[in-house]
């Protein structure tokens, strides 16, 4: 490890923490280069008086990371579209927009979903990009990535979660660069009758006509959508249930084009051009012809960030391999996620991002020495009778250091961790090596003479065994530990507590590491109870065509419903907030008509509109959009607060706010986020 290259591992870490600190918003653009200039002087004047006062010499380092935190903090700063003057966020003017399909997405059950470049506002040229969703429609005309078209529906923000600590999909959003949303029906676009042309529509043109000729092929449903998926990047037709199996097994990863797939690639490639590397100049002309197919695929596959970072990662690795030093790869690992983060600081908080580097960073650390342990496998070569074992071997340590590597991140953004991980990646990898063989030359033959039916029926078995294995796997769901919650100090400490304990045990360092490591640890368990939510209370979620209440005390979660049918309903919502709130006890009841919460009155009015008038001064609960006349339950009832939940018509829910205003009532709707009557004034 001594050989890695340290000002660029500096340069990394000083990058990272200054687009962290800017995304926080502790360091803004002035600070950050008034550290830079600071840091730069500071680097000047050691390197001139280096030979006259060795102390400066020593402090050169630390000003060559604060002058790479500097450029993060700057670097992000002006990457965001508040400062691109020609993002389509600063058009006022309502004029109408050109849009460009630039991708299709997963749909949901009442739309279709693309992400669309905005090209043109008015007269005048726009950037950006922006979330096109179209009503479900069985008469609609849907628009094909690369159409153009012009519409006059105004873009809006992506909704945010409307129950706490759920999923935000707008952050999410936003991290990939889209800040807003249009929604319309099919009739609300106006396409341009001259398709657009150039490289990237001929790309994207002939993507889709392998997507066509992959459809048609005779395979299994489920493997034609895995097959697409990997290939082309179209990965919307895959089965939410088999996706779902797929991540309790603990390979999702398997079902996107990432960088496990590219690294598969890549050691395909290198088998194929081996030949070359014993030619004059053969090693540079095999890595030109391998860079230059990664980069082929990555283009037909649509060019996406996560695709973009693994094919980067990856070319800069097999430069690395190239120079037959171990040193350099590591060192062309550091390079590519600094020109990655310059290129785009947002980069640091796309998942993908951070899963490869720390599986990578992982399998660096650990997949050696994990291996050495087992000297009879570690070393064995051909034609000894532990060849085979030993590549089963290495394939089971690299998968596990790669899952030690990733483990917070799991955490963090799944909350659960399969134990039987080793038994589904091992077998996978195995299955993926020929899979994707088979697969490249089919795609070939494809759009050539034909594929083979023997070749077909290779592809779909290696298939239809890789989800039976996964769904065998998932089945086990009492060795998944789930509904873990994490925030993010815990993933910090607890990266710090692994790679620090890891180290120490792994490579015999002395002490240091293994104290930093236990503290950590120690600060993990500590901080884990801190998190619990203290604070009672009482929330009405929302869910539409359904009313539930969720209790919040003492430690405890009662998860409140009219009706016991619509418990599991609220799954997903009510594991979200145990999770971040790290509360493990629920109970379920029923939702009274009236009744009281710390001293105030509540009092629920369904469908039928009937209610006690008794109930004086109460926070009155609309559901199921009540046959009422408001006015004359305002005079009556007198309430404190009118709340309303999912369950209401969109016309009721303007109506009823309408009225409350002009009585100068409180009104308070789910739709715009879950209502808490204990923090109602």
């Amino acid at each position: 490890m001594r050989t890695l290259n340290i000002p660029m591992l500096q340069a990394l870490i000083g990058l990272i923490a200054g687009i962290w600190l800017a995304q926080k918003g502790v360091l803004q653009v002035t600070t950050a280069m008034l550290i830079g200039l600071g840091a730069i002087a500071v680097l000047l004047v050691s390197l001139v008086f280096r030979y006259k006062a060795s102390w400066l010499k020593s402090i050169a380092p630390y000003g060559f990371v604060l002058v790479s935190l500097a450029t993060g903090a700057v670097s992000y700063q002006y990457s965001l579209p508040e400062n691109n003057p020609k993002h389509y966020i600063h058009h006022h003017d309502k004029a109408p927009l050109l849009l460009r399909v630039q991708e299709r997405l997963k749909p949901t059950l009442y739309q279709h979903k693309y992400l669309a470049d905005v090209i043109q506002a008015g007269d005048a040229s726009a950037s950006g990009s922006v979330l096109l969703s179209i009503d479900k429609d069985s008469l609609a005309v849907l628009p094909s990535t690369g159409d153009r078209a012009w519409t006059t529906i105004q873009p809006e923000p992506i909704n945010t979660p409307r129950n706490p600590d759920g999923f935000d999909y707008a952050a999410y959003m936003r991290g990939q660069g889209v800040l807003a949303q249009i929604q319309l029906d099919h009739d609300q676009l106006d396409y341009l009758a001259q398709p657009a042309d150039g490289l990237e529509m001929s790309i994207l043109r002939f993507r889709e006509s392998v997507t066509t000729r992959i459809d048609a092929l005779n395979m299994h449903p489920d493997n034609i959508a895995i097959f697409k998926g990997l290939f082309t990047g179209q990965k919307q037709d895959i089965d939410r249930g088999l996706y779902q199996q797929f991540a309790r097994a603990g390979v999702v990863h398997v079902l996107a084009i990432s960088g496990l797939h590219v690294g598969v690639l890549l050691l395909l490639l290198r088998l194929v051009f081996r030949p070359l590397r014993y030619l004059p100049r053969g090693e540079l002309t095999s890595s030109i012809c391998i860079i230059a197919i990664l980069w082929m695929y990555a283009v037909f596959t649509g060019l996406s960030p996560s695709v973009s970072r693994a094919v980067l990662m990856f070319s800069l690795v097999q430069v690395g391999l190239s120079m037959r030093r171990g040193a350099a790869t590591y060192n062309m690992l550091i390079v590519s996620a600094v020109i990655l983060l310059l290129w785009n600081p947002m980069n640091l908080f796309q998942v993908g991002f951070q899963l490869s580097y720390s599986a990578l960073l992982g399998i660096i650390l650990f997949a050696t020495p994990m291996r050495d342990l087992v000297p009879v496998l570690s070393h064995a070569r051909w034609p000894s009778i532990w060849y085979l074992p030993s590549k089963v071997w290495q394939v089971a340590t690299v998968t596990t250091a790669a899952q030690i590597g990733v483990l917070p991140f799991s955490l963090y953004y799944f909350n659960q961790f399969p134990l039987l991980f080793i038994l589904a990646n091992v077998p996978v990898l195995l299955v993926l090596f020929p899979f994707m063989a088979f697969g490249l030359v089919t795609l070939v033959l494809m759009m050539t003479i034909g594929v083979p039916d023997w070749m077909l029926r290779v592809i779909d078995s290696l298939l239809t065994m890789l989800r039976e294995l996964v769904g065998w796997v998932s089945s086990h769901e009492s060795w998944t530990i789930t509904n873990v919650g994490f925030d993010a100090w815990q993933v910090v400490l607890a990266f710090i507590s692994i790679y620090a304990l890891g180290y120490a045990m792994l490579y015999r360092m002395d002490g240091r590491a293994a104290a930093i490591g236990v503290i950590a640890f120690a600060g993990l368990v500590w901080f884990q109870p801190l998190q619990a939510v203290e604070q009672d209370q009482f929330l009405v979620l929302h869910k539409s065509r359904h009313s539930a209440a969720l209790q919040v005390s003492h430690g405890a979660i009662q998860l409140l419903v009219k009706d016991s049918s619509s418990v599991r309903v609220y799954d997903r919502i009510v594991q979200d907030i145990q999770n971040a709130r790290q509360v493990r006890q629920l109970a379920t009841g029923t939702l009274p008509t009236a009744f009281a919460i710390q001293e105030r009155q509540v009092l629920m009015i369904d469908s039928l509109g009937a209610y006690d008038s008794s109930i004086k001064n109460s926070i009155v609960w609309l559901r199921n959009s009540p046959r009422v006349h408001l006015d004359i339950l305002l005079d009556s009832l007198q309430p404190t607060h009118v709340i309303a939940d999912g369950s209401n018509y969109t016309s009721d829910l303007k109506r009823w706010k309408g009225t409350c205003q002009q009585r100068q009532v409180p009104f308070h709707s789910t739709r715009d986020g879950a209502i808490d009557l204990l923090a109602l004034d």
